[in-house]
This record gives structure tokens, C-alpha cells and sequence, in this order.
């Protein structure tokens, strides 16, 4: 978990989950976020927390997705820093 930004104390700060995929390149970690910052200033969110894992088996669980196993941890401690989690829907659906 890294804090990333510097945030105004006014705009709701938020997380991201990052994930990239041996199969997906066209949805890398850099193009997953690029896009989620984008979307966090149309909506009045600053990013001030980064979970990633880079190309892991999505059928993995936080056992083998270290990224996911520590925003598990930080969705459990009230004291986070942040309220909002932004996502990419990488699903092949």
C-alpha cells in the first residue's frame, strides 16, 4: 500500500485496486490507472492509496494476490484514510 498523491482537504479520499493479467495487455496496471484518475477528478475523488497485484491468475485469493490480501486488511481498519475504492472491470464477460 503506497500513498500517491498529495489530496486537498476538501475532496474525499479514495483507493485503487489494480490488477494485470499475462492475457490482458490492453488493460496493463498503467492503463487501469490512468483511467481510474480520470474518473476520480470527474468525480471530486482524490487517490491517495494504491493496491496492485501484476499478473497473477484472477482465480487466485489473497493468499496469492498479495495486493488484494493487504486492501482486505485496510477495508477492516476504520482508521484507513480513504472511503471510496475505484476499480477496472477486467472480467472477460
Amino acid at each position: 500500500m503506497d500513498t500517491i498523491r498529495n489530496t486537498s482537504a476538501y475532496m474525499k479520499k479514495s483507493a485503487t485496486y489494480l490488477r494485470s493479467s499475462k492475457d490482458r495487455a490492453e488493460l496493463g496496471i498503467d492503463i487501469q490507472r490512468a483511467e481510474l484518475a480520470a474518473f476520480a477528478v470527474t468525480q471530486g475523488l482524490a487517490i491517495t492509496t494504491e493496491f496492485s497485484d501484476m499478473e497473477l491468475s484472477g482465480s487466485g485469493d489473497e493468499v496469492t494476490r498479495p495486493g488484494l490480501a493487504k486492501l482486505l486488511d485496510s477495508l477492516r481498519n476504520k482508521q484507513r484514510g480513504w472511503t471510496v475504492l475505484l476499480v477496472v472491470d477486467t472480467s472477460r464477460c
